[in-house]
C-alpha cells in the first residue's frame, strides 16, 4: 500500500488507514478470486484510492486497475514480458524484471 499525503486512520479495531492510492496485492491460489472479486468491490469507494495491481505468484501476469479522470476503473494487463514497465500514477513505476527478479531467475 501507498499513502500519498498524511496517513488518516480508523481508530478502532484495526487502526485501519483510509487514505491509500496505491494497494498491491500478491495473488495466490487461494486468494484469488477473493482478491479480483469482492476485495476490489470493497476497495473501490475509497475516494484516494487510483490504483490496483494484482501480481500472480506462479507467472509473469499483473492486472493494473488504475481509476480514471471520469472514476471508472480501467484494466491493464501485463504479462510475459519481464521488461515491461507499469506506469503508477503516484507518480512511479513498476519493473516487472524487478517484481519478478528473485521468482524465475
Amino acid at each position: 500500500m501507498a499513502i500519498c499525503g498524511a496517513i488518516e486512520r480508523v481508530e478502532a479495531p484495526l487502526e485501519t488507514v483510509t487514505n491509500p492510492c496505491l494497494i498491491v496485492e500478491v495473488l495466490s491460489d487461494s486468494t484469488s478470486e477473493y482478491d479480483r472479486g469482492e476485495k476490489f468491490l470493497l476497495y473501490q469507494p475509497i475516494p484516494t484510492l487510483r490504483d490496483y495491481i494484482l501480481i500472480e505468484q506462479n507467472k509473469i501476469a499483473v492486472d493494473h486497475y488504475v481509476r480514471n479522470a471520469e472514476g471508472v476503473w480501467v484494466l491493464y494487463s501485463h504479462f510475459a514480458l519481464p521488461d515491461t514497465v507499469v506506469t503508477i500514477s503516484t507518480p512511479a513505476t513498476l519493473l516487472l524484471t524487478d517484481v519478478y527478479a528473485s521468482v524465475f531467475s
